[in-house]
């Protein structure tokens, strides 16, 4: 059972994905759900990407790793997270702003459910809008 007002953290993974990883950054912190940690795992990489992760300061919580994979990435950030609820996000997806609400939402009122999936935006190279992933919350 989670209570009134869970946390939710929004687990960012990645490496080498400096081009896309503003916008996944700002998606998660411009969530509409006020009780929200961005937790953002670097699996060492040699682009940009530290600079981009060192510009947010402590709006974020940065893992700085050396390379392990993405299963290692996802456990470094979730060994740190603090959320009853887990929202996992790519570095080159982006939340729509609501997301963060309608999932609480969803476990709050059928608290059998053990995951969600919800719809995000995917962004090209560019940080382009590319298709909308829609999956039904239940």
């Amino acid at each position: 059972m989670f209570s009134n007002s869970p946390l939710v953290s929004v687990l960012i993974n990645r490496y080498n994905y400096g081009q896309f990883l503003d916008a996944a950054i700002a998606s998660a912190l411009n969530q509409t759900y006020p009780y929200t940690q961005v937790i953002v795992v670097d699996d060492g990489s040699t682009d940009r990407s530290r600079k981009i992760i060192a510009s947010y300061g402590d709006r974020i919580i940065s893992v700085l790793k050396e390379n392990g994979g993405q299963a290692s990435a996802f456990n470094a950030g979730f060994a740190i997270s603090q959320g009853e609820i887990i929202i996992f996000l790519d570095s080159d997806d982006v939340l729509l702003p609501g997301i963060g609400q309608q999932v609480v939402e969803v476990f709050q009122q059928q608290p059998e459910i053990v995951k969600v999936q919800y719809q995000l935006q995917v962004i090209d190279g560019e940080g382009h809008k590319a298709a909308v992933i829609e999956k039904k919350l239940c």
